[in-house]
């Protein structure tokens, strides 16, 4: 990579991740359960979206109407959850305001909301489902692929609708780079994004579609600079003689605002839990997800094994996750870093130490790295945060 690139993917990785705000980070106890959503109806104003065959049925007014009810049922039962909406009328919002939007509230869950379809073909009309995209590279191996291509495709051409799209997006490549920053995105929020996608797309299947083509990944660019767990769900295919059937209908409207709103209790409760401190988390429901989302199970000689002794010790924790890494992953930049099983959740702890004095020494150093990370006390497998 020469000197050029490097600055300009640092630069990008710079307004990509912005500093950490100065929340309670430092306090002991901070409430961090989840108190802040974005739902982001997609496309509105001169950006249509998907349109009927017929001309009657646009995506824009669709995926706004999902985004009320869903925001609605979202407020009357949760007060103390604040739920914003990148756009509450049929206006323009570029993809990079729609994420900015989020990363100003400091919210920790993005969802933008659209409907599919597809382009013409022998068996465009044949296509028909629910499907949900997180952040990452494509895959071009398995059967979805063509369907997941299309509307990466589609739903990133809004880029082209904005005005100054040649200079907000001019870093926005497929290069080698651009993939490696890609995978530093991706691994920051891809649990929590993982965990929601696949939530929602369980309760879809209760109806009112038919098929759910699982939880795929792509670049999406509305997903790119959203910092913090971030989600792009499509809701039929307007291509589709009975999905447009389903869209058309304001009950069928209203199933999906419900099973959104289902799967948000789920996830809101799972991440509760998840950073309760010292709190075990529930065993989350086995969620099915496409072949090329399942994470691999490491050898378990390659990985860490999970701290339960008794004995006491202080450290940084730096992530929580439902998967066992794999010891020495790039993640950890280095630090060494134990996991501590609470509920279905490992908790990395890094630089763990029995002495409290040379722990809170190493926390300076580990917050430099993970501007996110706090020092915690493990005692008896539960953690419990302190001030360093």
């Amino acid at each position: 990579m020469n000197i050029p690139k490097l600055l300009t993917l640092s630069c990008l990785l710079l307004s990509l991740f912005p500093a950490a705000p100065a929340r309670a980070q430092e306090k002991s106890a901070p409430d961090l359960t989840l108190r802040t959503v974005v739902i982001d109806p997609g496309h509105g104003g001169k950006d249509t979206g998907t349109i009927s065959a017929d001309k009657k049925t646009y995506e824009k007014t669709l995926t706004l109407k999902i985004s009320r009810l869903f925001a609605d049922k979202i407020r009357a039962q949760y007060p103390d959850v604040k739920v914003l909406m990148t756009r509450d009328k049929d206006v323009f919002i570029p993809l990079n305001t729609r994420a900015k939007i989020a990363s100003d509230a400091n919210a920790q869950l993005f969802i933008s909301i659209h409907i599919n379809a597809m382009p013409p073909s022998a068996r465009a009309k044949t296509i028909h489902g629910f499907s949900a995209y997180i952040l990452g590279p494509s895959k071009s191996n398995y059967d979805s692929y063509e369907v997941n291509l299309n509307v990466c495709k589609r739903e990133n051409s809004v880029i082209f609708l904005e005005d100054d799209y040649s200079t907000q997006y001019k870093d926005y490549d497929d290069s080698p780079e651009s993939q490696i920053l890609l995978q530093l995105m991706q691994n920051a929020f891809r649990e929590q994004s993982l965990a929601f996608a696949e939530a929602v797309s369980s309760q879809m299947k209760k109806g009112p579609f038919q098929k759910s083509w699982g939880v795929m990944q792509d670049n999406f660019a509305v997903l790119r600079r959203a910092s913090m767990p971030a989600v792009l769900l499509e809701f039929g295919f307007m291509t589709n003689a009975a999905d447009l059937e389903t869209l058309r209908s304001e009950t069928k409207l209203a199933q999906i605002a419900d099973r959104l709103y289902d799967a948000f209790v789920e996830y809101k409760t799972n991440y509760d839990k998840s950073v309760a401190l010292g709190e075990k988390a529930p065993k989350p429901k086995q969620q099915e997800t496409s072949a090329a989302q399942k994470p691999e199970a490491p050898a378990p000689a390659q990985a860490p094994a999970a701290t339960q002794s008794s004995d006491t010790f202080y450290g940084t924790q730096i992530l929580a996750t439902a998967r066992k890494m794999q010891a020495g992953d790039k993640f950890f930049k280095g630090l060494e870093s134990v996991p501590v099983q609470v509920g279905s959740l490992y908790k990395y702890i890094a630089l763990p130490d029995p002495d409290r004095t040379r722990a809170k020494e190493n926390y300076a150093r580990v917050k430099k790295i993970f501007p996110d990370a706090f020092f915690v006390k493990v005692e008896n497998g539960q953690i419990q945060r302190i001030k360093p």
